[in-house]
């Protein structure tokens, strides 16, 4: 299902999944900063078919596969894909239901990191994890859980 629209479309994946894609915002179409900038740099989406999810993704979509995690009988755990230059947009991991995952806002650096934190502790929002450092990349992180429990990273 394709779906067109003036600020971008829509399409729904074969997990029943609805993925909007929006044309990129202007700073002089955002309204008055109030929080420190993140923007958004990938998703990640559970799946028991994570190889058909990626096919799906890759062949109809064109995102190209960055990166494969199989386990020790060499089916795939996760991938990684990306629309860009950057190692990926999304990321789909085996799991036993269809789920979303988590989503990932990038910041400038560490300060406003802290930023993001600061505001999360005033707002009265604990952090699920973090501030921490992945391995990969070395960046650091934190994650914040919605109240449905979805994973927010910044």
């Amino acid at each position: 299902m394709y779906d067109l629209t003036p600020i971008g479309y829509t399409v729904r994946d074969p997990e029943g999944r609805l993925i909007q894609f929006l044309r990129p915002v202007t700073d002089s179409e955002e309204g008055a900063d109030t929080l420190p900038r993140a923007r958004m740099q990938h998703f990640g989406v559970r799946s028991p078919d994570a190889g058909a999810l990626v096919e799906f993704y890759a062949s109809k979509l064109g995102f190209v596969v960055s990166d494969r995690v199989l386990d020790k009988s060499g089916a795939l755990t996760a991938a990684f894909l990306r629309t860009d230059s950057e190692h990926h947009s999304m990321a789909i991991f085996r799991a036993p239901q269809v789920r979303f995952d988590h989503f990932s806002c990038e910041t400038a650096g560490w300060q406003e990191l802290r930023d993001w934190a600061d505001h999360m502790a005033a707002v009265g929002v604990d952090l699920a994890w973090g501030i921490g450092r992945h391995g990969p990349g070395n960046d650091t992180f934190l994650m914040v859980k919605d109240p449905d429990g979805n994973l927010a990273e910044i």
